[in-house]
């Protein structure tokens, strides 16, 4: 991997993870703190840097992914976002899905999840679209 494809890679996870960050905090984060049924003592307990971290590195680890899918498969800017939905939508949600269908979760926290991991691959299919990664 070439330094100048780590731009794209850096760039696609920190969007992700701020995507993230709007997504569950100003958006949908009451919403799904009620679907998870979690209150504020248990948002206390949490260590939030090791969250954020184990989300970063994550986040980096499918960066990193989505761009050598794209480096072996070529596509244009256009391409790459329609690939980085197909991602979300025929791979990534569906797996989820089922994961929250087994933990018997709600509708709606699926919803709110499933919306969460289309964004953070649209996010970074437009990293990568805008810097040719």
């Amino acid at each position: 991997m070439t330094p100048t494809a780590l731009l794209p890679i850096g760039v696609a996870t920190l969007a992700a993870f701020m995507a993230g960050g709007l997504w569950y905090g100003p958006l949908f984060g009451k919403a799904w703190q009620a679907e998870q049924r979690l209150t504020e003592a248990d948002k206390a307990r949490a260590s939030m840097p090791r969250l954020f971290a184990t989300t970063l590195v994550c986040e980096a680890v499918m960066a990193t992914g989505f761009g050598l899918l794209m480096a072996l498969t070529g596509h244009d800017a256009q391409g790459k976002i329609m690939a980085a939905l197909a991602t979300a939508a025929l791979f990534v949600i569906p797996s989820m899905v089922v994961n929250h269908s087994y933990a018997l979760k709600s509708a709606k926290l699926m919803a709110i999840d499933a919306g969460h991991w289309l964004l953070v691959f649209v996010v970074m299919g437009l990293a990568f679209a805008a810097l040719g990664g």
